[in-house]
């Protein structure tokens, strides 16, 4: 095969290194500067997923874009094979790093077993609980409702309805301000009416459906609680309690309801970044293969 040595050489042993070496090395700064010595305070949606996408550039750019100069430009991507090869490197180094950070989170998630909630301030914050004896407080939940426009063309709605109701030792704990919150989030896709007044009323509706619904639904159905951490969704479960008149920050627990086994919470999300790893190698591989060489870059190269 024409060339197959120089494309190896130059461009896919380079990427197998930065591929290999990438996710370990900031999996180990995320567990280190944020999970341990808590340098930072940055939500896990920025770290799981925004800040990966910037950093991938990183490698990618200072030892992977000198060797793209070696692609012909009349390749099966047209005029544009080396910025191409670039983006398919890109991207096959970020899927298993952003899976590895979904792994992370849940594999030192801790579980605190509680008798109940008046407990929780003498142990240490846990990412799971569990309690023996518990009173979850439905009447009146505090309330958070919004819409976004999503879509290409804003063509559709998505529409949010976030429940909080408090954890209560028993049912004649009522006075007694809660030491964690219960919550639950509705969400629902529909077309985007395009007038603010039609749009409103679609989540006034669906805000009426979601109050039914919380009232009917089972809150002691669950295997254990998960506390929400520092993720977006979190700053509408907080506003919802403080449009209820609730001193919340982000320090207050807000726990939601998992019904899966505890052993089971992880899934398969090991498995996820290794086969990530496999099919991103294997499609930058079988693209080198295809993609032509330009006899005059390839001296220069060399």
């Amino acid at each position: 095969m024409e060339h197959f040595s120089d494309k190896m050489q130059i461009f896919f042993r380079p990427f197998v290194i930065i591929n290999i070496i990438f996710t370990p090395a900031y999996t180990l700064l995320h567990w280190l500067l944020i999970k341990q010595w808590h340098l930072f305070e940055i939500e896990e949606d920025m770290v799981g997923f925004i800040v990966p996408i910037v950093l991938v550039w990183l490698p990618v750019l200072i030892w992977l874009l000198k060797g793209t100069k070696i692609f012909a430009k009349d390749s099966f991507y047209k005029s544009q094979p080396r910025f191409a090869m670039l983006a398919f490197a890109w991207m096959a180094i970020l899927a298993p790093a952003v899976a590895a950070q979904s792994y992370l989170e849940s594999v030192t998630g801790k579980m605190t077993q509680l008798n109940d909630v008046s407990a929780m301030q003498a142990h240490p914050v846990t990412r799971y609980y569990a309690l023996q004896h518990y009173y979850i407080d439905k009447t009146g939940p505090a309330i958070c409702s919004l819409s976004r426009v999503q879509g290409n063309h804003n063509e559709k709605l998505d529409l949010l309805v976030y429940a909080v109701a408090p954890v209560l030792t028993d049912s004649n704990d009522k006075t007694t301000p809660a030491k964690a919150w219960y919550g639950i989030l509705y969400s629902k896709v529909d077309s985007n009416r395009k007038s603010e007044n039609a749009n409103a009323g679609l989540l006034n509706e669906y805000t009426k459906q979601c109050l039914v619904e919380f009232d009917t639904t089972d809150v002691n159905r669950f295997v254990y609680l998960e506390n929400i951490g520092n993720v977006a969704d979190r700053a509408y479960f907080v506003y919802a309690l403080k449009l209820r008149g609730v001193n919340a920050d982000n320090n207050t627990v807000i726990l939601l309801p998992q019904n899966e086994p505890f052993a089971a919470h992880n899934g398969h999300k090991l498995l996820w970044v290794f086969g990530l790893y496999a099919l991103g190698t294997l499609v930058v591989f079988l693209l080198l293969l295809t993609i032509k060489i330009d006899e005059y870059g390839l001296a220069m190269y060399k």
